[in-house]
């Protein structure tokens, strides 16, 4: 299984730090879908969720490894995605039982 073309035209941005010939598909999904999501073009990133699909891409946004991707680029994908609603703005860190909840 190979890398579709739209994403090994990316590779040496993409992944700086290993050969392409030693990236297996399979086996590093998780690390392509982290590094693509995070520094691929609008280009890569469609081709990336055609490769892997809809249900693998909502398995790496619900495992561990999506912590790979920084909290702006999470939030920007699974929006695009349709995966969740993404809050602008922060939650308040103040409850309402908290005494200084104005209220």
């Amino acid at each position: 299984m190979e890398l579709p073309i739209e994403i090994r035209d990316e590779a040496c941005s993409l992944f700086h730090d290993a050969r392409l010939v030693d990236v297996d598909p399979v086996r590093h999904a998780e690390w392509i879908i982290g590094r693509v999501l995070e520094r691929g073009t609008m280009r890569s990133v469609r081709s990336l969720a055609g490769f892997y699909g809809e249900g693998r891409l909502r398995a790496f946004f619900a495992s561990e490894a999506a912590a790979r991707v920084s909290p702006q680029t999470r939030a920007l994908w699974r929006s695009y995605f349709g995966l969740e609603d993404v809050a602008c703005t922060p939650r308040s860190s103040l409850r309402l039982s908290s005494p200084f909840f104005p209220g």
